[in-house]
């Protein structure tokens, strides 16, 4: 009876694991997200102001 309570008690930690580590993935993936578009977005706006300098 002791094993079966173990075997629950070993499920629900996994569980919670589970849960907190892809909560904590979702929200590193959303900010690591909008880090590379921060960087692409001023990428691109660095080409924009050389093409002006360059058209004029």
């Amino acid at each position: 009876m002791n094993w079966v309570i173990g075997m629950l008690l070993g499920v629900l930690i996994a569980l919670f694991l589970w849960r907190l580590i892809t909560q904590y993935e979702k929200k590193y993936a959303a900010k690591r997200q909008a880090l590379i578009q921060r960087r692409l977005d001023r990428i691109a706006d660095t080409k924009g102001h050389k093409i002006q300098e360059d058209s004029e």
